[in-house]
Formats: C-alpha cells, structure tokens, sequence
C-alpha cells in the first residue's frame, strides 16, 4: 500500500517489525483447530516474556498447565471447566475474536491480552486462527474485573439474579436441566440472635463452600437476602433431587461448625425446558414455599401441574 511505503520512506517504520512486533511480548502464532491436538505454533516473539517456555510449537494439552485455572474470570465462570471454556471460546470464533488468557507465574497470575483473527486457507480441512498477544498485565484485567462485579454478587461471590435471567434466556443448556429455589429455614431467628453482621458471615461461608466445590454442571445464583438458586443440566430427576438432599446437609454442616448453631434449608424443585424465567422462578419459589409447610428441611418436586 501506498501509505505503508510512505511510513517507511519518510520515518524509517517498517509496520511489522517496528510496530505490531516492537515489543517481546507481542507474540504472534497460529493454531489450526482441525488438527486432532490443536497444535499452537510460533511465528514472532519471545515466549518467555509471556511466561512460556521457549519453543516452538505446543499442543493444547502441553499448553493447558500453564493456565492458571483458579483466576478473578473463574470466580464467575467456574474453576473446574475454566480451561473446557476457554477452548470451546477458541472454537466459537468465527471472523475476530479476543480472550484474556491467565499464566501461572511463581509471583503471581499474568494475564495475557491476546487477540485472534480466522485466517483463510486453500486447504478444506485446516480451521487457522491467527493469534497475537497485545498486553500482559501483571494485575486482574480492569475489563476481568468490570465482568465479575457485574455477574457475581457482592456478599457471597455467587451470581446475581439478572444473571440467572439471562442464562435462563440465552442457555443452551436444557439437557435433563432443573432449578432449585433455596430459602434458608429460620434465618430471621438466627440474625435476630447473633445480629446482621454474623449472619452475613455465615451466608459468605455457605457460599464459599458451594464455590470450592463446584461442578461443572452446577451453576449457584443469589436471589436476595437468604434465598438461592441452583441451574443443573446433564443431571436426571433423580440425580437433582440427590444433590437438593445433599444441598440441606452442607448447610447444615457448614452453620453447625460455625456458630454451633445448625440452619436447614427449604428447597423448590422444577424442570427448565419450555419455561420462561419469571414461569422457572414461580414454580420453584411455590414449591419451596410447600417444602416450609412440611416443616423445612425437605425438597419438593414440582411436576404436571402437582407438588410430589
């Protein structure tokens, strides 16, 4: 082009050496995302200024140990699947796309700004994307962290309640999908007697421990105050109701060792599919209110229009 000759000419900047390759860490490669191991290979750059070890080609399994999978983006996205994600976002991409991609590094996780582009080839069977590391911050990305205060609530870390709305529009994931709606049995009681400020530390404790166990199918959403909910797919009837049991013994264990004092839980049960957001939160939230009047402390299943 004219103007490229004309940058040269005049100021002595060849673009590709002297801008988009000026720095180290500005590493370029390409991963063909037909291949079998989705190989990454180098084309510019040090890959020690990024954290990597210095060759020149990975496959995606040599390179996934690097990631670091417990990360401010996880927090929101999940930990056990972080790195499933970010694969399945590298597929997705179709013309541009950007990721921000955490290192482990003894000092600390850096996050590499990295930005891809589908590059077209003769060849049928190749699926090229070009890829260059833009910035490495050395700090959780404002954008990272613009997107967890915007998902996560702030108390328990969980997701908010505009978050379960979207996910309940956007999700394609309706396979053997259940909603739980939770209400914690005599919490009034419990700040009444240990006060506010306690019974916030417990809510974060409950949450936390729902967090360090989290399952790839398993989704936690804070509805407000003391009320929770629960999205799991891949996961049958009988197999949702298991883990709304088990959901009741962890509160209990978790407010047990803490102040001595065991919470129950009230839990709704409800299939997802063919249900809007506002129908999904009605049912589970009448079904949950049946499991109080039982006592507390129990799950019921709403199913064809009946409470089991």
């Amino acid at each position: 082009m004219q103007n490229r000759n004309r940058l040269w000419k005049r100021y002595g900047i060849e673009l590709e050496t002297d801008v988009f390759l000026a720095a180290d860490h500005h590493v370029s490669f390409y991963v063909d995302l037909a291949e079998a191991d989705s190989g990454l290979y180098l084309l510019s750059g040090d890959l020690a200024a990024i954290g990597l070890p210095s060759r020149e080609s990975f496959t995606i399994d040599d390179f996934l140990p690097f990631i670091e999978a417990d990360n401010a983006l996880a927090e929101v996205e999940g930990r056990p699947t972080f790195k499933q994600d970010l694969l399945e976002k590298l597929q997705r991409i179709e013309t541009d796309g950007h990721l921000y991609v955490p290192i482990k590094q003894q000092e600390g996780t850096l996050w590499l700004s990295v930005a891809f582009r589908r590059l077209k080839t003769q060849r049928r069977d190749a699926r090229l994307l070009f890829g260059q590391v833009i910035r490495r911050i050395p700090g959780v990305p404002a954008y990272v962290d613009l997107y967890r205060k915007a998902h996560q609530d702030s108390l328990t870390g969980f997701f908010t309640r505009e978050t379960l709305k979207k996910h309940i529009e956007t999700s394609q994931e309706t396979a053997d999908a259940y909603g739980l709606y939770i209400d914690l049995d005599n919490f009034k009681q419990y700040n009444d007697r240990f006060g506010h400020q306690v019974g916030d530390q417990l809510l974060r404790r409950i949450a936390r421990h729902f967090i360090d166990h989290w399952e790839h199918n398993v989704l936690y959403y804070r509805i407000g105050g003391d009320e929770f909910f629960i999205y799991t797919f891949e996961s049958p009837q009988a197999s949702t109701l298991q883990r709304a049991r088990k959901v009741i013994d962890d509160i209990r264990f978790v407010s047990s060792s803490f102040k001595g004092v065991p919470i129950g839980a009230s839990i709704g049960v409800a299939s997802i599919p063919g249900r809007s957001y506002y129908d999904l939160l009605d049912v589970t939230d009448q079904a949950m209110y049946v499991s109080k009047e039982k006592g507390g402390s129990t799950v019921t299943l709403y199913r064809d229009g009946e409470f089991h």
